[in-house]
């Protein structure tokens, strides 16, 4: 009976380990499948520097254009600064004028009641 489950044994191990052999053999052929894949479809350092350039030189564009809107807008600042109190002087300067000819017309309406009086 000994012999019979040490046979039983050894028949259960071999076919443990030739289901374990297989399994080991099919992981390492997935693996080495994606090993290639992955080597494949990597990007490498030549890859990565042409797309490091490419973005380099895009952001400079950008950088070129964002200081011409900067520019622009600064120009714009100051412009309208400059019409703003341009604008306030010229107000105060309209009013000073309606105010002599407002004073120029009483004159003129107190010299015709005048020239009416005396002419009556």
């Amino acid at each position: 009976m000994a012999e019979l489950t040490l046979q039983a044994i050894e028949q259960l191990l071999e076919k443990q380990t030739t289901t374990l052999t297989g399994k080991i053999e099919a992981s390492a052929d997935d693996l080495a499948e994606m090993i290639q894949f992955l080597t494949k479809t990597a990007a490498h350092k030549d890859d990565l520097k042409e797309q490091t350039e490419h973005f380099n030189q895009k952001f400079a564009e950008q950088a070129i254009t964002l200081n011409f809107i900067e520019s622009q807008l600064a120009t714009l600042r100051k412009d309208l600064g400059q019409l703003s109190k341009r604008t306030k002087e010229d107000d105060g300067a309209f009013v000073k004028d309606l105010f002599k000819l407002k004073n120029r017309m009483d004159q003129f309406e107190k010299q015709l009641k005048k020239l009416k009086a005396v002419h009556a």
